[in-house]
This record gives C-alpha cells, sequence and structure tokens, in this order.
C-alpha cells in the first residue's frame, strides 16, 4: 500500500472526500448548505494533504496576497492528528506568503486548539494589546 503524503496547492476538489473531511471532523454547519462549502473552496486558496490518495487534510485561506491572510479553515481528520499535517499545512501557508504582514485567524475556544496555535508563534490578540477582534455573525 502507498502511504505517500502529498501536499498539493488548489488540487482539484473531489466534493465527497472534501465533505467526508468536514463529517470526520464533526464540523456539520459547513455540510447544511454544502454547494456554498465548494463555492467557498473555488474562491479562496486552499492546500490539501492526501495519504495515498485520501484526503486526510485541508487548509483554506482568504488573502489580498499583499497584506493580510486570514485562515479559515485548517482541517485534519482525527486518526491523522497528531502526525504534524496540520502544522506543516500551516507552515507551507506561512512560507508560501511569507511577504505578507499580517495572519489572522479565529478558532475554538479550547486549550488544546490555542496551544497548537501559540506553538505556530500566533498570539491571542486580546490578551496581547494587539487588539480587538470583532465578529458579525450571520450564519
Amino acid at each position: 500500500m502507498n502511504n505517500q503524503i502529498t501536499f498539493n496547492w488548489h488540487d482539484k476538489i473531489d466534493i465527497p472526500q472534501l465533505k467526508s473531511l468536514y463529517q470526520s471532523v464533526g464540523w456539520t454547519n459547513y455540510l447544511v448548505d454544502f454547494r456554498t462549502t465548494v463555492a467557498a473552496y473555488r474562491s479562496s486558496s486552499y492546500l490539501s494533504v492526501k495519504v495515498a490518495g485520501e484526503l486526510v487534510g485541508m487548509i483554506r485561506i482568504i488573502t489580498d496576497q499583499q497584506t493580510i491572510i486570514y485562515i479559515q479553515d485548517l482541517l485534519v481528520r482525527p486518526e491523522f492528528q497528531r502526525r504534524k499535517i496540520g502544522t506543516r499545512l500551516v507552515n507551507l501557508v506561512l512560507k508560501r506568503y511569507r511577504e505578507v504582514g499580517q495572519v489572522v485567524l479565529m478558532t475554538d475556544q479550547t486549550e488544546k486548539t490555542a496551544r497548537f496555535y501559540q506553538s505556530l508563534g500566533f498570539i491571542d490578540a486580546d490578551s496581547s494589546g494587539y487588539g480587538h477582534a470583532f465578529v458579525i455573525d450571520r450564519r
């Protein structure tokens, strides 16, 4: 069996595999109107990771490629977590867009998630004095 890990920018979206990836991590809001999720990918930059041809992880970003990157989604199948795949996805984004000044994301408020992003150099905007983050959620 070929367990080769491949990372690909803007790989062709395999809709059933993408849907399965979201299901595997329990992100059900993205599944309600999955056509919208697929359309969002087609309007974003994304990097996929496959093992033996199976989609096991994905990072999706929104960027003007000059001043800001917004990490919208970072997903790794549970059975592939704790193998540095998420770390590699984030680092590949940071490397590709190294000239862009700000990288922003919003995430769940869990200690595990905070530790993960802090290990990659991210800081909490509110607690660092960097500023406040505000949101209007229209979902």
